[in-house]
């Protein structure tokens, strides 16, 4: 007999096409018609898995070609698309829904995904704006409040994640007949919505304008799926506006927009009368929109082959501000409630003379929420921690422990201020620089 072996056979496809992890399982959501024209194997309400482009181009959905029967513009398999261009590796949950009058859609694909989703884009042709009762108002933010609702009550059930929207911006007229939109009048988005992110802009190109102008409504293509993209190749930690990281440049991103002006089609029909560019604008009208919480594409002065995200921040200016923050507690959440669920109803000592937590106790549930941060902590997710398990807990009487953390954020460079000055010198000494403390020795200047 011959001797026992553990042997191997070396085959073709045992590679792993994703990610090591789970931080980059995501989700996007396209809200359509009900009466969309869908692919022979896709119906409305599916949820599909795709590890690639090529998955969602064998399901039909297809790049938009003029004069062709593409499926809903070519707007899904763009955003798509962006989304493998950012992170190849990717793993994303794709779901066609008409939503025009809930979003249990977002908890339905969570479903699906068993809660695995940890961000979440979301196109639809519904206007992000509507237009206030008077004329001279700003207009009124849409979509916002339902969403982030249906968001908490995920994270409540121990399934958070956070949303990126791209709604449509292109009018904020419900009927359609006003197809201008006054920048003066755009909303601030900042708000208790901290699981929100409003996305507006997109990439300038032909094959852009082309699907804009083919949908009836025109509506805002958008930034979605290179912004989910982005998100899932961060770190949980890392902002996706980090210029040396995340360089949206692409044959439809090299040039950007804000996907609404004056969306009238012109005489020959084959363009909008104006759309904004991002170089109309001023830098005083760029930090408008940016302090009102919207993210967008932007173009940075001396790099002219980059594209790049304004921030990454949410409708929040609490300390869930961006959604680096908003990943790195959803994160801890999710790892520390999975090392303590083993202890539910667990028997735990008590100090037989005071009837209070015993002190080993107290230092093995401190370890169980320390090796999940210390992790964390080692992987540059987060600066530092703490962690509290309070002796004075009459645990025979409230059969309850409670347990305390506090994390220290990794921060974001979003501004760096550089001083300068010119030392004057008006002979050969020695001179300090009032900034630099630095000692300099010249000519005579």
């Amino acid at each position: 007999m011959a001797i026992g072996t553990v042997s191997f056979i070396r085959k073709d496809g045992n590679l792993t096409p994703t990610s090591v992890g789970n931080d980059h399982i995501s989700g996007l959501i396209f809200d359509l018609p009900v009466e969309t024209n869908m692919p022979p194997s896709i119906k409305i309400g599916d949820v599909i898995q795709l590890f690639s482009v090529n998955e969602a181009i064998g399901l039909g959905i297809t790049e938009f070609e003029q004069e062709k029967n593409n499926f809903f513009y070519g707007i899904p398999y763009f955003h798509i698309s962006e989304f493998f261009r950012m992170k190849p590796d990717g793993s994303l949950y794709v779901m066609f829904a008409d939503c025009s009058k809930n979003w249990n859609a977002i908890k339905t694909i969570q479903s699906v995904a068993n809660g695995d989703i940890k961000q979440l884009g979301i196109w639809t042709p519904q206007n992000i704006w509507s237009t206030a009762s008077s004329s001279e108002d700003d207009y009124s933010l849409n979509l916002v409040s339902d969403i982030n609702t249906v968001a908490e009550e995920l994270a409540n059930e121990h399934r958070p994640l956070s949303v990126l929207l791209t709604g449509n911006a292109s009018s904020a007229d419900s009927t359609g007949a006003v197809k201008t939109i006054d920048l003066k009048k755009i909303p601030s988005c900042i708000g208790d919505f901290p699981r929100m992110t409003a996305l507006l802009g997109q990439g300038r190109s032909d094959l852009l304008r082309q699907m804009q102008i083919a949908n009836p409504k025109h509506s805002s293509i958008g930034c979605v799926g290179v912004a989910l993209g982005c998100v899932a190749e961060a770190k949980v930690c890392e902002s996706i506006a980090w210029v040396n990281q995340f360089n949206l440049t692409s044959k439809h991103m090299s040039d950007i927009e804000f996907g609404f002006g004056n969306i009238e089609l012109n005489d020959t029909g084959d363009d909008f009368i104006s759309m904004l560019q991002f170089e109309a604008l001023s830098p005083a009208q760029i930090d408008e929109i940016e302090e009102k919480g919207y993210v967008f594409p932007i173009k940075y002065a001396g790099r002219a082959n980059g594209t790049y995200f304004s921030k990454d921040r949410t409708y929040s200016d609490s300390d869930y501000r961006t959604i680096a923050r908003n990943r790195t507690i959803d994160k801890s959440r999710r790892a520390i409630r999975n090392a303590l669920l083993p202890y539910l109803n667990s028997p735990v000592l008590v100090n037989p003379k005071t009837g209070y937590l015993a002190e080993i106790e107290i230092k093995k549930y401190q370890n169980v929420v320390k090796n999940i941060l210390s992790t964390m902590e080692g992987n540059s997710e987060i600066s530092g921690y703490s962690v509290l398990v309070s002796s004075n807990q009459n645990i025979l009487l409230t059969d309850t422990l409670k347990i305390t953390y506090a994390i220290v954020p990794v921060g974001v460079t979003s501004k760096i201020i550089v001083e300068e000055c010119i030392a004057n010198r008006t002979c050969h000494f020695s001179v300090t620089c009032k900034f630099s403390n630095l000692s300099i020795c010249g000519y005579a200047s």
